[in-house]
């Protein structure tokens, strides 16, 4: 990730071949946060260079969020370094993640996760946080991880669509929508 302006928050989305998930969920998240935020994504087994996968292009078209400029990357330790907090599709891309670099535990969550856990989070975490997307992003990355708890895997993980047909698409697409949107209202100022 390049260096940024003073304030904005490093995201990295992680899944396997980075054309379907990570790139949809780095793309909407920039989307709901704009320039409060840097959002690169990465595929744990990824080939470099290629574009999202036209199912999943044509969703995040129909959403207005363009991704004809997007080429996939290989997860690499520099990346999570980087970031200042890591959403992995699954808990296996998690565990990838902080296998690789293991100080990467605090901020390492699946998108599902933190999600989930930004609504568990008592409002009075935020009483002395300047009300901007950045700042709120980063109280939020601090205190979530205080608040997980154990859930079955698919309260986590969003499944792979990649070959498996419009029907699969749509259904990851509608997770990660889902848990951007449940971010944005709670982020969002």
């Amino acid at each position: 990730m390049r260096d940024l302006p003073p304030g904005r928050v490093r995201i990295l989305t992680v899944c396997s071949g980075n054309i379907c998930r990570s790139p949809a969920a780095a793309l909407l998240l920039a989307d709901a946060f704009g320039e409060a935020v840097d959002v690169a994504s990465a595929g744990t087994i990824a080939r470099p260079g290629l574009p999202v996968s036209p199912e999943m292009a044509q969703l995040l078209a129909d959403d207005l969020v363009p991704s004809h400029a997007f080429r996939s990357r290989r997860l690499g330790e520099r990346a999570i370094e980087d970031a200042d907090l890591v959403l992995a599709l699954t808990r296996e891309h998690r565990s990838r993640v902080v296998a690789l670099v293991p100080t990467a535990l605090r901020r390492a969550y699946t998108l599902k996760e933190f999600a989930r856990l930004a609504e568990s989070v008592p409002a009075d975490a935020f009483a002395d946080t300047p009300r901007t997307v950045a700042e709120r992003l980063r109280t939020l990355t601090a205190v979530a991880g205080r608040h997980r708890r154990p859930v079955p895997p698919q309260e986590d993980d969003i499944a792979d669509p990649y070959g498996l047909g419009p029907a699969a698409y749509q259904a990851a697409y509608d997770e990660i929508r889902d848990a951007v949107r449940r971010l944005a209202a709670i982020l969002t100022p």
